[in-house]
């Protein structure tokens, strides 16, 4: 199995002005020891989703000699029942960040979001962009929210639980069954996926509170100016991995705004579906060589 990422991960305390509001998470951090130990890969991943749901992911990227850390808040139910998903997550990212500078010595922080990450990312540079600047001028979005036309809460819930969830579990059972496909590669991929998929499932429904406020979220946000201004104002860089089939968030609509920005930006496009690009073998071999490419660009990747 290799690393077991639970030796590498450790609980953290944020303490916010508001009164009687304290937010635990828990964030691994992986030390290369290697010369590219100042550059931090700092993954951040959507809602419902655990370290141990990409532990694939993370594993194949310790092999490439950076420095790893990633954030996972916890489940807590109905604990905090005042507590905002995006102001505590925007501001779980901004103590993290501080704690890399501070006390690890990270020099340069290239951030790969996930999904619902992508909120976090921008709302807190977007407040700030100057003062992160020195640390951070490059953003990988895998499969983002926030790049289309705003949806309705329903109709997000509909591709959630009804299209997204199902076909997936519908997928992984053709392929078991599939004597074609039974390799062990095929295997392990659909494997890693289903229990991924089900984490997912599972964690979505043990906090319904915090699931609902997350959807509504994603359905109300866009930062699609925010993103143009970071990246035309004020010289960050970003870059695009999209699934092609992904049925939960729409890969037409980001390509759309990539069209529409003028950019030199050229999204990579994989097949499958929104996990895809940190289950599949292929896809995160992929990624990481287009993170090597980005880190040897240096700031004008």
């Amino acid at each position: 199995m290799g690393i077991q990422l639970t030796e590498y991960t450790q609980s953290y305390t944020y303490t916010s002005k508001q009164p009687s509001w304290r937010s635990d998470y828990n964030a691994l951090f992986i030390d290369s020891a290697s010369e590219l130990s100042d550059v931090c890969i700092l993954v951040l991943t959507g809602t419902s989703t655990q370290l141990e749901d990409i532990a694939f992911f993370i594993r194949q990227l310790v092999k490439t000699h950076f420095t790893i850390a990633a954030i996972e808040r916890s489940v807590c139910g109905v604990r905090y029942l005042n507590l905002s998903p995006a102001s505590d997550r925007e501001a779980t990212l901004k103590h993290f960040i501080h704690h890399l500078k501070t006390h690890y010595g990270i020099k340069k922080i290239v951030i790969l979001t996930h999904s619902y990450a992508s909120l976090e990312i921008i709302r807190l540079l977007a407040k700030n962009p100057a003062s992160y600047k020195e640390h951070i001028d490059h953003i990988i979005f895998a499969n983002p929210v926030g790049f289309g036309k705003k949806s309705s809460y329903i109709s997000h819930c509909f591709r959630f639980l009804f299209i997204h969830i199902l076909s997936e579990y519908i997928l992984s059972i053709r392929l078991a069954l599939n004597r074609e496909s039974k390799s062990f590669n095929t295997n392990m991929r659909n494997k890693r996926k289903l229990k991924a998929l089900n984490s997912f499932f599972k964690k979505t429904l043990q906090d319904p509170l915090r699931t609902t406020k997350e959807i509504w979220d994603i359905v109300s946000c866009d930062i699609r100016e925010q993103v143009k201004l970071l990246m035309q104002e004020h010289g960050y860089s970003f870059s695009f991995i999209l699934n092609k089939n992904d049925n939960l968030v729409s890969s037409s609509e980001v390509l759309v705004f990539l069209q529409q920005l003028d950019s030199s930006s050229n999204p990579i496009l994989f097949s499958g579906n929104h996990l895809d690009c940190l289950t599949d073998e292929r896809q995160v071999l992929t990624l990481i060589n287009n993170i090597h490419k980005i880190t040897a660009r240096g700031s004008h990747a």
